[in-house]
């Protein structure tokens, strides 16, 4: 059983129900120990999420405010996401836990049995990569805090991301005053993200990525299209359709740029997963976006 983590603010309600119905469709209620919604906003937008919108799982969702963790929001919500997810991990009961973002969607069953999500020594089935140029400082940073070199992070490098709890736990146990910290290594010209972090930390424990994660094999695939790249979308809507992708994701800031055309792809492509009711309802959601 995994816990799964979702971190959302206020404008993101529309984009968390749909992830919502995307678990509520493509999850089994027994893998899903508790569904963890962790709202990067004031206290008053746990009112507006409703539980049932979860369906099947409505009774394994636990709503917490970002008022119930050790820290005072800092830089920006983009970093502060990521500090709480890091510390909702730490948290966690289970083994591993699995971080989302509100915009992040599954898209077909996942399936963490019978060697899907993890191989027959108990490890996720990541795979790993090589770290982005735009992640270079933070990289550097990391690299001279453990004393190590990192020549690949752990896939997908971003959304859904499988951490090992206990391990999360240690991280910061092991940094005093982790989450200061943590926001102060956040601003430039560090520009430390969690990922970074903890594939540094793992690297410095253990020596090897896969130790306790399948670096080789690779169960999680994801399909993202950022706002400021549009003009791959045709790239983007080949890879949804691809039968080895589990979840898809448009940021919010990337609906007012597409076409009626590429709107309409998306559209079909949610209906056709039964992550929307219509297309009607769909235009209702989006619409939120798109101004």
């Amino acid at each position: 059983m995994l816990d799964f983590i979702t971190i959302v603010f206020r404008d993101e309600l529309p984009l968390l129900e749909i992830q919502a119905r995307s678990f509520d469709q493509y999850l089994n209620p027994t893998d899903v120990n508790q569904i963890v919604v962790v709202v990067n906003d004031d206290n008053s937008v746990l009112e507006s999420i409703d539980t049932a919108w979860w369906g099947k799982h409505a009774g394994q969702v636990v709503i917490k405010p970002r008022s119930g963790y050790a820290f005072t929001p800092g830089n920006n919500g983009w970093d502060d996401q990521q500090l709480l997810k890091l510390l909702s991990a730490a948290q966690s009961q289970t083994k591993w836990s699995l971080v989302f973002d509100a915009k992040t969607w599954l898209i077909k069953p996942f399936d963490t049995q019978e060697s899907a999500l993890f191989d027959l020594q108990g490890r996720p089935n990541v795979g790993c990569m090589q770290l982005s140029p735009h992640f270079e400082s933070a990289q550097h940073f990391v690299e001279n805090y453990y004393g190590i070199g990192i020549e690949v992070v752990l896939g997908p490098s971003g959304v859904p991301y499988v951490f090992h709890s206990e391990d999360v736990r240690e991280m910061i146990e092991g940094i005093p005053n982790f989450v200061q910290f943590f926001q102060q290594s956040q601003t430039y010209p560090t520009l430390l993200t969690e990922f970074v972090l903890y594939a540094g930390f793992i690297l410095n424990k253990y020596g090897k990525l896969d130790i306790i994660y399948n670096t080789n094999n690779i169960y999680i695939c994801v399909a993202n299209l950022a706002d400021w790249q549009i003009d791959k979308f045709d790239t983007f809507a080949q890879a949804i359709n691809n039968q080895y992708t589990i979840t898809a994701s448009i940021h919010r800031r990337a609906y007012k740029h597409l076409t009626q055309e590429q709107l309409l792809t998306w559209v079909l492509f949610l209906e056709s997963r039964n992550l929307i009711c219509n297309s009607s309802n769909a235009q209702k959601i989006l619409n939120t976006y798109i101004k």
